[in-house]
């Protein structure tokens, strides 16, 4: 499986964009190889591994902090679901939904963030404090 983004992490100063750095870190060395192209921001993950291991793999990914902002649609949410569903094992579709759960936003922080960046387009057109 290839991948972009190893090194997103350090291009923000918040904590945003380390979803594709926790896969790296959970993929046992013998399975991940980095390319130098992009300055080593493309990857890939040799998925030749045991059921067992690869759904290990997925679930502790998953289980970290999500950055996503906003989080997840609700059509994304549904489709990964339904994907987790038919090809995946049962424990990893049940780890998906409890992290997606716990990683929801609520209806205020949903309304909060866009307001945010609304201000923010209207500050650059307007100018004033960012």
């Amino acid at each position: 499986m290839i991948h972009h983004d190893l090194q997103l992490f350090r291009r923000f100063k918040k904590l945003r964009g380390v979803g594709p750095r926790i896969l790296w870190n959970e993929t046992p060395e013998a399975y991940r190889h980095a390319g130098a192209a992009n300055g080593g921001n493309i990857f890939y993950l040799d998925l030749k591994m045991e059921p067992a291991l690869l759904q290990e793999i997925a679930c502790n990914a998953l289980s970290m902090p999500w950055t996503a902002q906003p989080p997840l649609s609700r059509n994304t949410v549904a489709k990964t679901h339904a994907l987790l569903d038919r090809h995946y094992s049962k424990g990893t579709l049940q780890e998906f939904d409890t992290c997606e759960r716990l990683n929801r936003w609520s209806p205020l922080d949903r309304l909060t963030f866009h307001s945010g960046n609304q201000i923010k387009k209207l500050r650059k057109i307007y100018g004033g404090a960012p």
